[in-house]
């Protein structure tokens, strides 16, 4: 079972890193306006995206869910605060600095997905030892 779901999974991982490698690749290139219209339809997205994936942890019957859910929010919040004082300070963000805080964040990306692997293969550990019980 576990299989089958985290294959599932890295589909859809594998398919929205295609979209993001795509996406930033054509950005480069891309008119001002271009990037206004897709900038706008990502922002769209993530908010989509974050929406149902607080909707499914919210109302699903799992104890461990609502756990997740609820740091998810905090994360998120976090998120959020960091942004609006980055956006609102006293000082202008040069695009130098937003150019950093992309490279930092598809690090993070990345070590997110260090994490999930991680996170992966302890679930299957554990599914294995209780087939063996």
């Amino acid at each position: 079972m576990a299989h089958e779901l985290l294959s599932v999974k890295l589909c859809e991982l594998d398919e929205k890193l295609g979209r993001l490698h795509s996406r930033i690749q054509f950005s480069q290139t891309s008119d001002r306006n271009s990037l206004a219209r897709e900038t706008k339809l990502v922002r769209r997205e993530c908010e989509e995206e974050q929406q149902n994936l607080s909707r499914r942890l919210k109302f699903s019957r799992s104890e461990m869910a609502g756990r997740i859910s609820r740091i998810y929010e905090k994360m998120e919040e976090t998120v959020r605060k960091a942004r609006n004082e980055m956006e609102n300070g006293q000082e202008k963000i040069s695009p130098e600095e937003w150019l950093l805080l992309a490279e930092y964040s598809l690090d993070f990306a990345s070590q997110a997905a260090d994490r999930a692997l991680l996170i992966s293969l302890e679930a299957i550990g554990k599914q294995a030892e209780e087939e063996l019980s």
